[in-house]
């Protein structure tokens, strides 16, 4: 066993006690103001939210962040819940929002090669096809 790094132990998932607690008991406990019930839901979700994220991402780190945003939201926006769906189809959707609006403005700040194609290069007064040089530099593309 390596010493010196230890990580807290975290409860991932719902105790049997907070399971016998239904989800929309839980919900409306929520939409009175009541921070406990929302910890149980955070519970019962993170790891699956977690996941979702991450399957999406690729980091670890960001998944959380991610995850944080994503229960934050849903605090924010738990009295509009109408128990139409179950709550894990309502905070499904937020993760997919939320997920989907970091991955866009990532995409954009990072000005990746789909932004390249737009570029009209010069040189020496000629205008390039800014495609042509990617071709020669890959063989798989010529």
């Amino acid at each position: 066993m390596k010493q010196g790094r230890f990580r807290p132990i975290m409860q991932t998932e719902a105790t049997p006690a907070q399971a016998d607690v239904s989800e929309l008991d839980l919900v409306r406990r929520c939409q009175a103001g009541d921070t406990e019930a929302f910890d149980e839901l955070v519970t019962r979700y993170r790891t699956r939210v977690f996941g979702m994220i991450y399957n999406m991402v690729h980091s670890e780190q960001d998944a959380w962040d991610l995850a944080q945003d994503t229960f934050v939201k849903a605090w924010k926006s738990i009295e509009r819940f109408r128990g139409h769906s179950s709550f894990y189809t309502w905070i499904y959707r937020i993760v997919m929002n939320v997920t989907i609006d970091w991955l866009r403005k990532k995409k954009v700040k990072g000005g990746g090669p789909e932004f390249d194609d737009a570029i009209e290069l010069k040189d020496n007064g000629t205008e390039r096809d800014p495609g042509a040089d990617r071709e020669r530099n890959c063989p798989a593309l010529a």
